[in-house]
């Protein structure tokens, strides 16, 4: 029997988002099981043709710890749906690869506009 409920819910911090010099857009994530197990990251992506992103801390115990990980392509991670709406839906504007305004990347997470239809983020 399929559960429509989905397992995880994803927040963005909004108060917590910058785009750097890089063109890099910088957030924190938040994964929240249903049973209130929450799970925080630092990430950076970046709004390219194919995409891209990196971790760079994780939360643990109220402080983030830094992550040594590489960056990591959106593109043929099939599974990586988080990233894909991050991308295509929320943080960058679409067919133009490069970031929304702060602005708009809260308005997107707030309103659900259409072009966020579907992404299953939640404003926090």
């Amino acid at each position: 029997m399929d559960d429509p409920a989905p397992r995880l819910r994803h927040y963005i911090d909004g108060r917590h988002i910058s785009v750097g010099a890089d063109e890099v857009v910088r957030y924190t994530l938040v994964l929240e099981s249903r049973s209130g197990v929450r799970n925080l990251s630092f990430e950076g992506l970046r709004c390219t043709p194919n995409g891209a992103f990196k971790v760079y801390a994780y939360g643990n115990q109220g402080r983030f710890e830094r992550t040594e990980g590489d960056c990591l392509p959106i593109q043929g991670r099939r599974h990586d749906k988080l990233h894909r709406d991050l991308r295509g839906y929320i943080l960058c504007r679409p067919l133009e690869f490069e970031p929304r305004s702060i602005r708009g990347m809260r308005r997107v997470m707030r309103t659900r506009a259409p072009d966020a239809a579907g992404a299953g983020f939640l404003a926090h």
